[in-house]
């Protein structure tokens, strides 16, 4: 059973049911103090669960659950109890060793003060571009003493959008140009759509202070239905070349690449896309490999979206 979320995730039909019967607008708003403060334990839970997740601790992922809490996959099957659901974290990544999980939440309700139910999607990713699992899931967590635990969690499949426009359109805030807060070179990035709108478009231009153009380089963003996830593939003027796979977590935008350079050397790892405001983003890349030899975490870069670009 190829269990990936297992624990805060999932969506099954009785959840759906119960979600769908509590989903309903409150009759009193709650003050905004208040739902700041729901907003931050939501997503402390999501985060502190998908940092265990990657670290494939199966035991850790096991205690978020109640002694009896389930899991149902999105091929409906089902596991009852914290040392069943150790079991199938453990067989999960035997199978898969590399997988990495990120989250996106979509919605959530407190039923009750004791009583929680999480709405989100979930992003497995393997150790290939092409090894990517979407899935919708539902969570439903009783509080046991300060402590939340997941009681029913269910997976459903994501479903597919209709054209490549409406699976990349929760990229369209990235269309405008933008600029590296960096002393010493000037990084312009400019992003626009396809003239049909089934692709984005990235150009970025490097210069150094002197104004000579030191490298430029196009990147094509596209809806890939295979996968059912975003993919990018990078060419560099120098000649070197790259690809990526793109997932949601949050605010963040994770975007896991392998990237070919002009002398033969094999560069991978992550860069976090983090939007912080409506004009301006901050950029990290981790988990940074040449030729498999660990590098550096790169610096957090901001971008700030210049003036009339939108």
């Amino acid at each position: 059973m190829k269990r990936f979320l297992a624990c805060m995730l999932c969506t099954s039909v009785a959840v759906l049911s119960l979600i769908t019967v509590y989903a309903q607008p409150p009759s009193e708003t709650k003050p905004a103090v208040a739902q700041a403060g729901a907003d931050a334990e939501v997503q402390a839970i999501l985060r502190h669960y998908t940092e265990v997740y990657n670290k494939h601790d199966a035991k850790g992922l096991s205690e978020f659950w109640a002694e009896q809490g389930s899991s149902s996959d999105a091929t409906g099957d089902r596991v009852v109890g914290r040392d069943a659901v150790r079991a199938d974290f453990e067989a999960t990544f035997k199978e898969n060793p590399k997988s990495r999980l990120s989250v996106k939440l979509k919605n959530y309700r407190y039923i009750k003060p004791d009583l929680l139910s999480i709405c989100g999607e979930a992003t497995i990713t393997g150790g290939t571009d092409d090894d990517v699992n979407v899935v919708n899931f539902t969570t439903l967590l009783m509080k046991h003493g300060e402590k939340w635990l997941v009681e029913e969690s269910t997976e459903s499949p994501v479903a597919v959008p209709s054209t490549p426009f409406d699976g990349l359109k929760e990229l369209s805030w990235l269309v405008g140009t933008w600029k590296d807060d960096v002393e010493g070179i000037n990084v312009t990035t400019e992003f626009k759509w396809s003239e049909s709108k089934n692709f984005l478009l990235r150009k970025y231009t490097i210069e150094s202070a002197d104004d000579q153009t030191t490298q430029t380089g196009t990147q094509i963003i596209a809806w890939d239905p295979r996968s059912k996830g975003i993919r990018s593939w990078t060419f560099s003027q120098d000649g070197s070349f790259g690809e990526a796979a793109w997932s949601q977590s949050g605010s963040e935008w994770h975007v896991k690449f392998n990237h070919t350079n002009a002398d033969g050397t094999l560069l991978s790892g992550m860069q976090i896309l983090n939007k912080t405001g409506a004009d301006t983003i901050t950029v990290q890349v981790i988990g940074q490999e040449e030729d498999g030899e660990p590098q550096p975490n790169g610096q957090v870069i901001k971008m700030i979206r210049q003036a009339g670009a939108k």
